[in-house]
């Protein structure tokens, strides 16, 4: 993959650092000699966001956690209702055109990603061989470019070095090894693996359904031998069923013949019992004509003693009446006799309410002649404020005007006492040069002195002026508020005396009505006893009613029994037969024989369907039981079967077949890079790949360990304990090396290297050693061209061309 054209819209990197809203990068123009390409500016002007955007990928590997696109979003690095990015890059002979476009309002984000390939002078969408188009889809167009350029992965590993790309030296064994199986093609390998554990999948599902049935099958044959003996218990428990129902036909065929010879001397007996009858319906008749005499009786001493508990209720009612209303006459009395001694209080009150109006009157014309002045008050105040701020702003500067004048007079005496007075050094003297100045300065100094204390003497007066003034006028205020307070209370206690003064029409009406409401008492009182003396009469009415009632009931039971007792001595005359309940104790007895006789048949038929169930069980348990043999042979023929094809997709994982390339790939890939150390670097750093370690017990363990050699210090160690420097040599040699070991394994080669800025930690000497690490790995790998990213200005000087970021 070689970028020739790159165009930006609204990406906010390059806002930021070159505040343009679209640039275009053209690298059409590079001469096919150009192998180093720097892209130059200062910090902040977008080159990484140029870098991460040189390739068709949908992701800025930069500012991504995972070299895909689903770990990586565009939205936070566009800006605007449309954003673009249009890349042309050729590969295989062939020029390309990634276009993605963004589109976002305050609801809604779409992404749309076309990739075309140049067929003369048009412009066509890719189209897999599996008839998959780049139709504006991020899916299509991600599956298109993989299809062309493999794993994003593989390339931001092997072909482009981003600022945020982990080392080697930071990997885990595991993603050490899937890196390397990618870059060496393994897919194939991978997908025949994963058919192949798709296989033994299905094989260890068929296992598992075939050893449930055998399972089942187990089951069955014990189950078959516990319904067998179930069996035998129901043939027993029917036998003993049949019995029970011999014996309750028995019994009906017994309980039979009782019934009918009770019948036969039940008819013999019919004229007796007839008569029998008609002494207890007398008997009956008898009690039923005393009953409804007394029901009689009854209701009419429940009718006389209504009709007088209406009239006692309304007497009641009437009591209660009165009592109300001279309940509310004397409450009435009680507040018109309050009112009546409330007179004396409500003349007090009429002569103190004109004492206090006269004073309220004075007091107010007082209080309104003390307004004027104390209107002046919060003037003088505030003029008292200004005044002593004026004085001591006075008071400092004379203070600092006395000072300047004591200094002047000082330096002006010396004028007369310099040695050098009216001597030829005269003119070069600078102290006798200070005491002329000052001396010439003095007078006015001493005027502008005198100025201020004028000024602080007349201050100094209108401060006292005003301070006496605002006292007096504090005085007067103190005055009014006291006189406020008492207006204040004479208020208070006028509206007190014209409540008291408002309840004289009160007390006139109080005194009219009380001789009325007095006289209306009496009445009531008379009225009260008369109504006692009735209720009195009606209670005496009512037991009378009680008395009479319980006479006339006695008389009637002493008839009733006379006439029952007659009765009950012609019923002792009559010879006795059968019980009267012996027909009704014969019937019963045959119907609880035939209940019997019928629950008999029902456990009979129970017992029989009992043991028909079990029978058709114990033949299914058989049948399923008869199949063990077979699913025993093949659950084991399953589970050999899926042994193997287990073994087999080990063999096709990062642990079979990829393992033993990789281990065959790391002495290739140690050497490609140990060939690139020693044109950089001399031969101080030699690196070993170890794919395998002995562990404590024994035992080999598959493991990626990276370890580098240095011959100066007589030391090995770890790549990942190197130090910075050293750690982006040996990385960035490691790295190239497996992208010269992926172009001779796979045939997949990228004309074109990427890196931003991975020379930060090391020294002036290293990194000149470092571009000519680049040089060498672009020879040995055929490489056409490297864009790099540095900050160092020899760096650049040493490109073979520099893009320089403001130029776009």
């Amino acid at each position: 993959m070689k970028p020739r054209m790159l165009s930006l819209n609204n990406f906010i990197g390059i806002l930021s650092g070159l505040g343009k809203p679209e640039i275009t990068l053209d690298l059409r123009h590079l001469d096919a000699s150009t192998a180093l390409v720097a892209i130059a500016g200062p910090n902040g002007a977008g080159k990484t966001t140029i870098m991460d955007n040189l390739h068709p990928f949908r992701v800025m590997p930069y500012h991504a956690n995972t070299p895909t696109s689903k770990g990586f979003s565009y939205w936070d690095h566009v800006a605007g209702p449309l954003a673009s990015k249009m890349l042309e890059w050729e590969h295989d002979r062939q020029v390309f055109r990634s276009d993605l476009v963004f589109r976002q309002t305050a609801k809604t984000k779409k992404q749309e990603a076309y990739l075309t390939v140049r067929q003369g002078e048009e412009w066509v969408p890719v189209t897999l061989p599996d008839g998959t188009a780049s139709d504006g889809s991020t899916d299509t167009y991600d599956a298109c470019v993989e299809h062309l350029l493999g794993k994003p992965e593989v390339f931001f590993t092997a072909h482009f070095s981003a600022q945020s790309r982990v080392p080697l030296s930071g990997m885990v064994a595991g993603d050490v090894k899937s890196l390397l199986s990618s870059i060496l093609g393994h897919d194939q390998i991978r997908e025949q693996g994963a058919k192949a554990g798709a296989v033994g999948k299905l094989l260890n599902q068929e296992l598992d359904r075939t050893r449930d049935d055998l399972r089942q099958a187990t089951e069955a044959e014990v189950r078959a031998r516990e319904i067998g003996s179930r069996v035998t218990d129901a043939a027993r428990q029917l036998t003993a069923a049949t019995a029970n129902v011999d014996a309750a036909q028995a019994d009906v065929t017994k309980a039979s013949a009782t019934l009918a010879a009770t019948q036969a001397q039940l008819d013999g007996q019919a004229s007796m019992r007839q008569q029998r009858a008609q002494l207890e319906q007398q008997q009956q008749v008898a009690g039923q004509e005393a009953a409804q005499q007394q029901a009689g009786i009854n209701a009419e001493a429940a009718a006389r003693k209504r009709e007088l508990q209406e009239s006692r209720t309304q007497c009641q009612h009437q009591l209660a009446g009165l009592a109300t209303e001279a309940q509310r006459l004397r409450k009435d009395q009680a507040t018109r006799q309050a009112m009546l001694d409330q007179e004396p209080a409500i003349q007090q009150a009429e002569g103190a309410t004109a004492q206090a109006t006269a004073k309220l009157q004075a007091l107010s014309q007082q209080r309104e002649a003390l307004n004027a002045p104390i209107a002046t008050l919060a003037q003088h105040r505030k003029e008292l404020l200004g005044v002593s701020a004026a004085h001591q702003k006075t008071i400092a500067d004379g203070s600092a005007k006395n000072q300047s004048v004591q200094s002047m007079t000082v330096s002006a005496k010396l004028a007369d006492d310099v040695p050098c007075a009216g001597s030829a050094l005269q003119p070069k003297c600078p102290l006798l040069a200070n005491a002329m100045t000052a001396k010439a300065a003095l007078p006015g100094e001493i005027a502008q002195l005198k100025d201020m204390r004028k000024s602080f003497e007349a201050s100094k007066a209108r401060s006292a002026a005003l301070a006496l003034a605002i006292a007096t006028l504090e005085t007067k205020d103190e005055e009014a508020r006291q006189q406020d307070r008492q207006i204040l209370a004479l208020h208070d206690q006028l509206l007190q005396l014209s409540r008291i003064t408002n309840q004289r029409e009160a007390l006139a009406a109080a005194r009219q009505a009380w001789p009325v409401a007095a006289q209306r008492l009496q009445d009531l009182a008379g009225t009260e006893a008369e109504l006692n003396q009735r209720l009195a009469d009606l209670t005496r009415r009512t037991e009378a009613v009680d008395q009479e009632a319980a006479a006339k009931r006695k008389a009637i039971e002493m008839a009733h029994a006379e006439k029952v007792a007659s009765l009950a001595q012609l019923l002792t005359t009559l010879p006795r037969g059968l019980a009267g309940d012996a027909l009704q104790q014969a019937q019963h007895a045959v119907a609880a024989a035939e209940q019997a006789l019928t629950t008999a048949k029902r456990a009979q038929a129970q017992a029989q369907a009992q043991l028909h169930g079990l029978q058709l069980q114990a033949a299914e348990a058989t049948t399923v039981a008869a199949r063990k043999a077979s699913l025993q042979s093949l659950c084991t023929a399953l589970s050999d079967e899926a042994a193997h094809w287990a073994l087999l997709t080990k063999c096709l994982s990062n642990d079979g077949l990829i393992a033993l390339s990789i281990d065959d790939a790391g002495p290739a890939i140690s050497a490609l890079c140990n060939r690139l150390l020693e044109d950089c670097y001399g031969g101080r750093f030699a690196v070993q790949m170890a794919t395998q370690r002995m562990t404590q017990t024994g035992t080999v363990r598959e493991t990626f360990e990276i370890h580098v050699t240095d011959v100066e210090r007589g030391e090995v160690k770890p790549l990942g304990r190197m130090s910075g420097g050293e750690k982006v040599w040996v990385n960035e040699c490691l790295v190239r090396a497996l992208a010269l070991h992926m172009a001779r394994c796979t045939g997949m080669h990228f004309p074109t290297l990427f890196s931003d800025e991975v020379d930060g930690p090391l020294d002036p000497e290293r990194k000149r050693q470092f571009i000519a690490m680049k040089r060498a790995v672009l020879a040995a790998g055929g490489y056409e061209r490297e864009f790099f990213i540095t900050q160092t200005p020899e760096l650049s000087a040493m490109a073979d061309a520099t893009i320089h970021m403001q130029s776009l």
